[in-house]
């Protein structure tokens, strides 16, 4: 807990005493400034604002295990509370990222099968929501070693959390207008570097691919 008071004491310290009017106008904003709405995986080492270089007040995180966004009308609500806030609230938003990563527990989980669940039910029943990806897997030819289909479901479950989000009508109708776009993207967390979706040629270094990131 000491180490958590003392991390307080040095914001303080050092980011809010150097970046008050940052602080002040945050404060005081008649919405939060907000430009992407990001859909996360609760994994303690992925940072979305470190990892993209963020101030406070640029992205709006959801995070859950597997960053997955329940099919309108299934599973827990709170994904879909947080799209129905941030484009009735958030004047600014121009993307939603679905944002993935390599080495992710819910993706193993799902690998397993729901017998290495059984002590908890509340994630085997969480991930079940993403066995879509798991399905297309499966459909896939060539991808034989453990490691190569883990890394590649967690891509597959991107690209499905992506469809997920035009269920809501919130976001369909967004997308549809041109309001919003949609993006997916997944982080290695030993080289540091991310990775994002495009229809036509899949998952590509983002400093590879730079156009439609």
């Amino acid at each position: 807990m000491e180490r958590l008071l003392e991390g307080h004491r040095r914001f303080r310290a050092d980011f809010v005493k150097r970046e008050q009017e940052l602080v002040r106008r945050l404060a005081e904003a008649s919405h939060q400034p907000c430009h992407t709405l990001v859909v996360a995986c609760s994994d303690s080492r992925v940072v979305p604002e470190r990892i993209v270089d963020v101030w406070p007040g640029e992205l709006f995180v959801v995070r859950n295990v597997a960053n997955i966004v329940p099919p309108r009308g299934e599973g827990d609500s709170s994904v879909g509370a947080v799209l129905e806030y941030a484009l009735g609230h958030l004047p600014d938003l121009k993307r939603i990222i679905v944002w993935g990563h390599y080495g992710c527990g819910g993706m193993k989980a799902l690998l397993a099968g729901p017998e290495a669940l059984e002590a908890a039910p509340a994630v085997r029943a969480w991930v079940t929501l993403a066995e879509e990806a798991l399905s297309r897997l499966e459909r896939e030819e060539g991808k034989q070693g453990v490691q190569e289909r883990w890394d590649r479901l967690v891509e597959l479950n991107v690209m499905v959390q992506l469809d997920h989000l035009l269920t809501y009508p919130v976001v369909a109708e967004a997308a549809e207008a041109g309001r919003v776009g949609l993006h997916g993207w997944v982080y290695d967390l030993a080289a540091g570097r991310l990775k994002a979706y495009h229809e036509e040629r899949g998952f590509q270094w983002v400093e590879e691919a730079r156009e439609g990131v």
